[in-house]
C-alpha cells in the first residue's frame, strides 16, 4: 500500500485530526500526512473538501490548513453504467423497497453528489485505493450500502487511516 495513490474520505480526516493530532506532541502525524499530499499519494475530492468545511465546525481545515491550498480532485460525471451500478449494486436492497420511485430519485441524486459516491468512482477509475474509517458492520438503515462494503462488490482496496499509519510504519510519537 505504500506507493499506491489513495483517495481520503472525511471520516478519517476527521479521525486524524480531532483524535490523533492532538496526540503528535512533535508534529510527526502533520508532517507525515501533509508529505502525503505533497507526493501526490493522497489525493483531496472536492466533494471531501466541501464536507470538511461544515464537519465539527471546520477541525478538518483548521488542524490540516495545507488542504486550503492544495488542488482538489473535482467530481465525476456519472455513466449510464454507474447509474446501473448505483441501483442494482451499491443500493441496500431492504431500503429501496421502502421508497416511492421520487423519493429514491431525490436519495439517489444526494448520494451522487456525496463524497462518498465521489470517492468511490474516483478510486475505481484511476485504479486508487481509499482510505475509511467506515466499517462493514451495520448500514444504519442507510439507502447506500457503506464505503468497504462498496469496495468488496467492486474489488478496491481500502484500509482505516490506522491501518494506513501501521503499514507505514508510523509510530505516533506521545513525547
Amino acid at each position: 500500500m505504500n506507493d499506491k495513490k489513495m483517495v481520503i474520505d472525511t471520516c478519517s480526516l476527521l479521525f486524524l485530526a480531532r483524535d490523533l493530532l492532538p496526540l503528535d506532541k512533535n508534529k510527526n502525524l502533520f508532517k507525515f500526512i501533509k508529505s502525503k499530499f505533497d507526493e501526490k499519494k493522497f489525493m483531496l475530492l472536492d466533494s471531501v473538501y466541501q464536507e470538511a468545511k461544515h464537519i465539527s465546525k471546520g477541525i478538518i481545515l483548521q488542524k490540516f490548513d495545507f488542504l486550503k491550498a492544495i488542488k482538489k480532485e473535482e467530481n465525476l460525471a456519472l455513466l449510464s453504467k454507474d447509474h446501473n451500478t448505483i441501483d442494482n449494486n451499491w443500493i441496500a436492497k431492504g431500503q429501496r423497497s421502502k421508497l416511492q420511485d421520487n423519493e429514491y430519485g431525490v436519495q439517489k441524486t444526494r448520494f451522487i453528489e456525496s463524497a462518498d459516491c465521489q470517492l468511490i468512482l474516483y478510486a475505481k477509475r484511476h485504479k486508487y485505493s481509499i482510505i475509511t474509517q467506515e466499517s462493514k458492520s451495520e448500514n444504519d438503515n442507510k439507502l447506500f450500502k457503506k464505503i468497504p462494503i462498496i469496495c468488496g462488490q467492486e474489488q478496491l482496496k481500502y484500509n482505516s487511516a490506522t491501518d494506513y499509519l501501521a503499514n507505514n510504519n508510523f509510530i505516533l510519537d506521545e513525547n
